[in-house]
């Protein structure tokens, strides 16, 4: 449920990121350092490769005729919550390096800027290559997106072009944009044929399009008709004829099926609409996904049987009509609806600008979807799913770390990397729901422990010893809930520095829980 409300939450603060917007008070970040939002590259490396393609769209400006352009870390599923996206949807880092995903980068034809949040700060000084300055969102000192635009443009005389891919930047993000800018005679441009995916033609993997499975109803409590049933009723209530759908765990919970298209998340690629008469799903190889065999054991239905279409997607009763996913069309499609409707057209804050300018005006409705917060509110059976999850979760994970205990306290050597991918075993062995991890799990001991984003591999192992402190962060996804646990041990004796950061941490996380949240800002801001 953390993630609906983070993204419901979301929704209410776009706005901060790109302007000053609604800034945490001041006192929260008295302890910060100025520096620290913008760092000074000094031991920074050239990267022949992003060097390279930031210079090949710099080739382009003058055939668009703008004087800069705004990169986001987005695809057209503008994914809140999410912690990954696709590898050909990495944009960003194709032009600079940065692996993470959020962040914002503008590029002029003499400079270039990324914007990251407090959790990836000191990633990007890492991996951005040295033709970028790096700034940290959110501060009394820090320059914003609009403010170093307009510095930077204001040596050109008459009308300054910035240019954006509407696919790739969200709605409510390009109307601040434009709004802010505007009085400094700097117009904002949308390019569908976003400049990053003119240049990056090397190198650049698939759109993943893994197995589709439909979802037993004895773990999603409800059918699809009966949601879209409780769907419809709250567009009648808000007088819509018309809503959009274009997040994939909305699409996944409304349909009950369960894909493997990101990592560690049970969504696939799909866009979907549901009007007065008819349900739409837009899914990567349809025809093919529909007539195929169920690949998970809970699985009892071809995707054809369950959602009621024929072999081909068509249909003509109670049904969901199963079409090919393509953004463009999908635009088109939505289009199309909105002119034969008489009513208005329910859209996400989440949605991207080229399907929010595809709509007139006077006929959007833009609100938190019904998909949204129906899902947020679990029914009987899926609070029974979550409880059941975790508690098997937590007792096969406990048994692990006594286990894990037992054994380096004999001189058993473990190491992270080992920690991390018992995790997984344990929990695949043991219970029979579970299909992935909930997340890439993090594992450390010592200086390394401390990094919250420090995820261990074969390269970067290291011993778990009686001299360190080691924890681990990890969870899995079962057809019945999603489990998330975090432990810290030492098992020898902790110093007194280490008790006192411990305990410093665990002060921390109570001031935390006691916070009045600031107007406007969601958990994602709180950095402690």
């Amino acid at each position: 449920m953390d993630q609906e409300i983070n993204k419901i939450a979301r929704i209410m603060v776009l706005k901060s990121f790109v302007t000053n917007g609604h800034e945490i008070s001041q006192q929260r970040f008295d302890s910060i350092p100025v520096e620290s939002y913008n760092i000074k590259r000094e031991n920074c490396v050239t990267n022949s490769v992003t060097s390279s393609r930031l210079s090949e769209g710099r080739n382009l400006f003058d055939k668009y005729n703008i004087d800069a352009y705004i990169i986001t870390a987005d695809d057209v599923h503008m994914h809140p919550g999410l912690s990954n996206i696709a590898k050909c949807d990495k944009r960003l880092q194709a032009v600079s390096g940065f692996s993470a995903n959020f962040g914002i980068a503008v590029v002029t034809r003499t400079s270039a800027a990324l914007w990251t949040d407090g959790r990836h700060f000191r990633q990007a000084e890492k991996e951005t290559d040295c033709g970028w300055e790096i700034y940290r969102k959110g501060g009394p000192e820090a320059v914003t997106v609009t403010d170093w635009i307009t510095q930077k443009l204001q040596t050109i005389e008459g009308e300054k072009h910035v240019g954006s891919a509407p696919s790739y930047m969200n709605a409510v993000w390009w109307r601040n944009f434009d709004t802010v800018l505007s009085p400094s005679n700097i117009r904002l441009l949308p390019i569908d044929n976003d400049l990053v995916d003119q240049i990056w033609t090397d190198s650049r993997s698939v759109r993943p399009s893994k197995d589709l499975n439909s979802l037993d109803i004895k773990y999603a409590g409800r059918t699809w008709q009966q949601k879209v049933e409780d769907v419809r009723k709250e567009m009648t209530k808000k007088n819509v004829d018309v809503l959009v759908v274009t997040g994939v765990d909305e699409i996944a919970w409304l349909f009950n099926v369960r894909g493997k298209d990101f990592a560690n998340k049970p969504y696939f690629y799909s866009f979907a609409s549901i009007d007065k008469n008819s349900v739409s799903l837009y899914i990567i190889d349809c025809k093919s996904k529909l007539n195929k065999v169920p690949t998970d054991p809970e699985s009892k239905q071809k995707l054809k049987d369950h959602l009621k279409t024929g072999a081909d997607g068509k249909c003509t009763r109670e049904c969901v009509q199963v079409m090919e996913y393509d953004h463009n069309q999908f635009v088109l499609n939505i289009a199309s609806l909105a002119e034969k409707s008489t009513g208005r057209v329910w859209m996400s804050y989440d949605c991207n600008y080229k399907l929010y300018s595809a709509i007139p005006k006077e006929k959007v409705y833009q609100a938190i979807p019904p998909t949204l917060y129906l899902k947020a509110k679990k029914n009987f059976i899926e609070r029974n799913g979550m409880r059941n999850s975790n508690l098997f979760d937590s007792v096969v994970i406990i048994e692990f770390f006594a286990r894990l205990e037992k054994e380096i306290l004999e001189g058993i050597p473990w190491t992270v990397h080992q920690a991390a991918e018992e995790a997984i075993k344990v929990r695949s062995r043991s219970l029979s729901l579970y299909r992935d991890q909930s997340f890439n799990t993090l594992s450390g001991s010592g200086h390394r422990g401390a990094d919250f984003r420090y995820h261990p591999s074969e390269e970067t192992d290291h011993d778990i010893t009686t001299t360190e402190i080691f924890n681990q962060d990890s969870g899995g996804q079962y057809l019945d809930g999603t489990s998330d646990l975090t432990r810290t041990f030492h098992y020898g004796n902790a110093t007194e520095h280490e008790k006192e950061m411990y305990t410093r941490v665990l002060m921390a996380h109570i001031n935390l829980s006691n916070l009045k949240f600031p107007v406007g800002q969601t958990g994602n801001y709180m950095n402690l």
